[in-house]
């Protein structure tokens, strides 16, 4: 029984004894195919290579920070503190290009707070301090970010022997007129 499509060129042998015309039908007919088979098999190798790197460029640059964001937290719960300092930094620099103080603030904050963890006081205090900056720009803020924010500046100002500092820094997320704002 033979089965010819003739659009595709295509023939379907089913008796078992015709093996040598199958062989010979590929030998002559089919080189068209075989290239055709060769140069398809080539493209699809292109496109499964490719499609990863289509997939990374088609994230929202929001996105890519979350990705990079998200990577550093936990190199930082891991304790690779040098990788953590790293996306943070590449975070940093992807969430200045966002426009959104968010982003901005959060990876300032975790920055710092790998920093901190590393005895970079100088370092750590300067992201502290611009992250707060952003923050007190805000009309509306996460309290709870904040708060988390104020108690590792505090941290590190009774570190370095600034209590009074700290002291200031705390009460300002014990006031009435934070509690107001952040809600």
């Amino acid at each position: 029984m033979r089965s010819i499509d003739s659009r595709l060129d295509w023939r379907l042998f089913v008796d078992n004894n015709d093996v040598r015309r199958m062989n010979c039908y590929f030998k002559r007919g089919a080189l068209r195919g075989k290239k055709t088979l060769i140069l398809t098999t080539l493209c699809l190798l292109v496109w499964t290579l490719t499609v990863p790197s289509f997939a990374q460029s088609n994230l929202s640059a929001r996105e890519q920070w979350a990705q990079t964001h998200e990577s550093g937290q936990k190199a930082m719960e891991s304790g690779n503190l040098d990788q953590a300092e790293s996306y943070f930094k590449t975070a940093l620099g992807q969430a200045r290009g966002l426009g959104y103080a968010g982003p901005l603030a959060t990876s300032l904050h975790h920055l710092g707070k790998v920093l901190y963890l590393k005895k970079q006081y100088p370092e750590a205090e300067a992201n502290y301090k611009e992250a707060l900056e952003i923050y007190d720009e805000q009309p509306r803020r996460n309290s709870t970010v904040l708060m988390q924010l104020v108690k590792d500046y505090a941290k590190l100002l009774r570190e370095t022997g600034r209590e009074p500092e700290a002291a200031e820094q705390e009460a300002r997320i014990k006031s009435p007129q934070h509690r107001a704002e952040g809600t």
